[in-house]
């Protein structure tokens, strides 16, 4: 779409120009955001939980087994709420 010239692009007046550009910020914006944000996530939560074993190995266990059923139960939840 860069290599036409401007008498093209004024004769074919449609939205597929700004439709790939709203797409091209969309995918920018998520690998600048969305990817950089979800690994520090993750980072972080490995790190915090690393921290409480080390700390006190029991107390770890104990509070990080509710982790499966909340995600059970989260994804039963999606499941059932989300239009099929």
């Amino acid at each position: 779409m860069l290599r036409l010239g401007l008498p093209w692009h004024e004769k074919h007046v449609d939205s597929r120009l700004t439709r790939m550009t709203v797409d091209v910020d969309s995918l920018a914006r998520f690998l600048q955001n969305g990817l950089a944000g979800a690994a520090t996530s993750l980072v972080t939560m490995f790190a915090i939980a690393a921290a409480m074993f080390w700390l006190d190995p029991l107390l770890a266990l104990t509070a990080l087994s509710a982790v499966p059923q909340v995600a059970l139960a989260t994804w039963i939840y999606r499941r059932l709420s989300s239009p099929a």
